[in-house]
C-alpha cells in the first residue's frame, strides 16, 4: 500500500509548529553617565557599555544580533537583509567558528553555574547582578548581553584579517553565505549549532551506524535530528531559556536549507521532497528536546544528556519515502528516510 506524503504539508508542518513563544527583546530606550563610563538599560537590567565601544556602536551591534528575534515572533520573514554589508565570501564557516570560540572564552558563557571569577566579571559589567546565585539565575539576559559583544568581536577580528590579507581563499565549504550571515547575527547560537551539534550529531551518527557520510539514508535523517537535539542541549546549557534556545535553533536549522536563487539574488527552501524531509527530521530532534526539557521560575532543567538523545533517536522507526513522496513502509515512524 503506498500513501502520498506532501512535502510542502511537512513545510508547513515545520513552520507552524512551535514549542513555545521566545522571549521578547528591546532596544534599551536611556542611557545613563556614571563615573567614567556609560551604563545602559538591557533587558530590565543596567549593564556597562565597554570602553571599546560606543553607545551607537553598541545598539547598532544589538539591533543586528536581534533582528531576527522579533521576526520570529511578529511573523516577518527573517532572511530580510541587514544594514550591516559584509563580503566574507573568501573566509571558511570553519574559521568563522574558530573566532567564535576564541571570542567565547573571553566572555563568561557556561554551562555549568557560574564561577566566582566569573560573577566578579559579570558584577562589573551588568552593575544589576547582586551575587552568584542572582547571576545564575539570569543566565539567558547575561548570555544575550556577551552575545552583543561577541558579535562585535567577530566582526572586529575578520576586519582584521581581511585588512592583513590573513583569510582562507576558501568558499563556501559546504556553507552559503547566508550561514554567515546569520551566524554574525546570533554568534553564540550559531556555534552551538554549526560547530558542537554538527560535530557531536556526527560523532553520534557514527557511534550508531559506524559512518555519518552517507546521504539520503537512515542514519542521514538520524543525524538531521541528533544535530538539532544537540544544538538545542548546548544552547540551553548556557542560556537556561528553553524555548528562546529552541527558536534560535530552529532559525539556523531551517537557514541550512536555503538556497540561493540566482537569478534575483534572493533566498528560496527547495521546492522538493529531499527538503521537506530533512525539515522534518530537524524538527524531530526538536520536539523532542522541547518534551523532555523542564522549567522551573523561569530557568530551564532536566535536559536530556547524549545518551537519552542518542537512546530515543536511535529507537525510533523510520519511514520510507522515494523521490516522488510516496510511503514505501507505513511504519507510524516520527522520522522520514530514502531507501
Amino acid at each position: 500500500m503506498k500513501k502520498n506524503v506532501s512535502f510542502l504539508s511537512v513545510l508547513l508542518c515545520y513552520f507552524t509548529f512551535s514549542c513555545g513563544q521566545n522571549d521578547n527583546y528591546h532596544i534599551p530606550s536611556k542611557v545613563e553617565t556614571q563615573a567614567n563610563y556609560k551604563i545602559i538599560e538591557f533587558q530590565g537590567e543596567r549593564v556597562r557599555l565597554q570602553e571599546d565601544i560606543s553607545e551607537q556602536a553598541f545598539l547598532d551591534y544589538l539591533k543586528f544580533t536581534q533582528r531576527n528575534y522579533s521576526a520570529r515572533t511578529t511573523g516577518d520573514n527573517p532572511l530580510k537583509t541587514s544594514n550591516f554589508k559584509r563580503d566574507w565570501s573568501k573566509i571558511s564557516m570553519s574559521e568563522i567558528y574558530v573566532i567564535i570560540g576564541q571570542g567565547m572564552k573571553i566572555y563568561p558563557f557556561s554551562k555549568e553555574d557560574f564561577t566566582d571569577e566569573q560573577v566578579t566579571k559579570i558584577q562589573k559589567d551588568i552593575l544589576s547582578v547582586k551575587d552568584k546565585e542572582d547571576a545564575n539565575s539570569k543566565k539567558s539576559v547575561i548570555s544575550d548581553y556577551y552575545n552583543v559583544l561577541l558579535a562585535k568581536y567577530l566582526d572586529m577580528e575578520i576586519e582584521k584579517r581581511i585588512k592583513k590579507n590573513r583569510i582562507k581563499d576558501v568558499y563556501p565549504e559546504g556553507t552559503s553565505q547566508l550561514e554567515k550571515d546569520f551566524a554574525s547575527q546570533d554568534p553564540l547560537a550559531a556555534y552551538c549549532f554549526g560547530e558542537w551539534g554538527k560535530n557531536q550529531s556526527e560523532s553520534m551518527t557514527t557511534e550508531v551506524f559506524g559512518c555519518y557520510e552517507s546521504d539520503n539514508k537512515q542514519l542521514n535523517a538520524f543525524k538531521h535530528a541528533a544535530w538539532n537535539a544537540l544544538g538545542v542541549q548546548e544552547l540551553v546549557q548556557i542560556t537556561r531559556a528553553k524555548h528562546n534556545s529552541l527558536g534560535r535553533i530552529k532559525t539556523l536549522a531551517c537557514v541550512h536549507e536555503y538556497v540561493e536563487n540566482t537569478s534575483n539574488g534572493t533566498w528560496v527552501l527547495p521546492d522538493d521532497v529531499r527538503t521537506a524531509m530533512d525539515l522534518h527530521n530537524n524538527l524531530v530532534g526538536r520536539t523532542y528536546m522541547c518534551s523532555q526539557i523542564t522549567t522551573f521560575l523561569g530557568l530551564a532543567g532536566n535536559i536530556p544528556s547524549n545518551n537519552s538523545i542518542k537512546n530515543h533517536l536511535s529507537g525510533l522507526n523510520y519511514l520510507k519515502i522515494d523521490n516522488s513522496g510516496n510511503v514505501m513502509n507505513l511504519s507510524g515512524s516520527d522520522i522520514f528516510t530514502m531507501p
